[in-house]
């Protein structure tokens, strides 16, 4: 595990190397490391480095910087297939879907006892299967009908509890025909706030909110 004083430095200078280095994956490794380090240890961590000048600000002790032997002996990866074990774990759990790609080729590999490219290729199969089954007549509607109608209850719900929530003549219509709770006096009513006071006690049970009451 990374020591405190360690990170104080490592995190700037991981975002440094970010900047330095092309593609989406190297980009977003060192963006997700650097951003849980900050949250974690302290909250201005570029306050610790000398950006640029290759000192820490408390050590006088230069940096030790990489050279091009050691990066060309051992270079990052730059993809997740070129991650070890270990290296995918913060992009699983940070639930990035690349990274479980990966982690389905792997499992697929062991089971399957092949390479990687004859894995990707089942991944990529097995995808386009699911893809098949979503657009699939009868089936496909089947099993999407519920989060349809889900979608659909919700913004007709969200749509229809504004007016009887907030609008006098529809509220007190809803109020005639199906609540018959006692009207309040004419001036509590007299703005759309005081409306929601008035309706809010029968239609916060329906909503799943609370808000305060005004007289």
């Amino acid at each position: 595990p990374m020591s405190f004083p360690l990170v104080r430095f490592v995190v700037p200078a991981t975002r440094a190397a970010a900047a330095k280095f092309s593609g989406s994956l190297v980009s977003r490794t060192f963006s997700i490391a650097a951003a849980q380090c900050s949250s974690r240890f302290f909250p201005k961590p570029s306050a610790f480095l000398g950006v640029g000048t290759g000192v820490r600000m408390l050590s006088t002790v230069p940096l030790r910087k990489p050279s091009l032997k050691e990066i060309d002996a051992n270079p990052p990866p730059r993809d997740y297939c070129e991650m070890t074990n270990e290296q995918l774990i913060p992009f699983l759990a940070g639930e990035v879907h690349e990274a479980w790609c990966e982690r389905l080729i792997r499992e697929i590999m062991i089971v399957d006892n092949v390479n990687w490219d004859q894995a990707n290729e089942k991944l990529q199969f097995i995808e386009a299967d699911n893809k098949s089954f979503c657009t699939s007549i009868p089936l496909g509607y089947v099993a999407c009908a519920p989060y349809a109608a889900g979608i659909a209850l919700s913004i007709s719900a969200a749509i229809i509890s504004t007016p009887m929530v907030f609008d006098l003549t529809t509220a007190s219509w809803f109020n005639e025909n199906y609540v018959t709770a006692d009207v309040a006096e004419a001036k509590d009513l007299e703005t759309w706030l005081q409306v929601r006071s008035w309706t809010w006690s029968w239609m916060e049970p329906l909503l799943g909110h609370h808000l305060p009451s005004h007289g």
